[in-house]
């Protein structure tokens, strides 16, 4: 599987989302916005690692694309 391809087309994402990263499940809902600093952040269930395994004890956060395309940074190059 080429690298992060799991990511890039997680089965969680929502139009008009990236995935940007995976954090620890623990981390509650409503921290992610101030732990990750991104306004949009919203976590998935299921995260991958970068060979499309599951990864135990992790979930994916997924933010707006806008919220990088207003900070000058090209979604698709993340």
């Amino acid at each position: 599987m080429k690298k992060n391809s799991k990511n890039k087309n997680h089965p969680e994402l929502r139009a008009g989302e990236v995935f940007i990263t995976n954090a620890d499940e623990s981390i509650p809902d409503h921290l992610l916005t101030e732990r990750t600093g991104w306004k949009t952040a919203r976590p998935g269930k299921a995260a991958y690692d970068s060979d499309g395994k599951i990864l135990i004890g992790k979930r994916p956060i997924f933010i707006q694309r806008t919220e990088l395309e207003d900070l000058g940074v090209d979604p698709d190059k993340i």
